[in-house]
């Protein structure tokens, strides 16, 4: 696993590989941004119960906040 990235910058990016959510399906739609402060935020359907979650990573872990829960069904 290649963990670096030479951008249009001309600067050495290094990532670390982490997992925001295991569950089964997580992820399987969703929207990634990543913010001025460089922070990824990642919108997504968690399958089973039907939330839309927002998630971001601060640089020390993921955090992860309901939006709604669709009434187990999709929105």
């Amino acid at each position: 696993l290649d963990d670096t990235n030479l951008s249009n910058d001309d600067i050495n990016h290094q990532w670390a590989p982490s997992n925001l959510d295991m569950s089964s399906q997580a992820g399987r739609w969703n929207a990634i941004g990543v913010d001025s402060n460089g922070h990824i935020h990642v919108v997504q359907i968690k399958f089973e119960s039907y939330q839309i979650r927002h998630s971001y990573n601060n640089c020390s872990g993921w955090n992860s906040v309901k939006i709604n829960d669709c009434d187990n069904t999709y929105c």
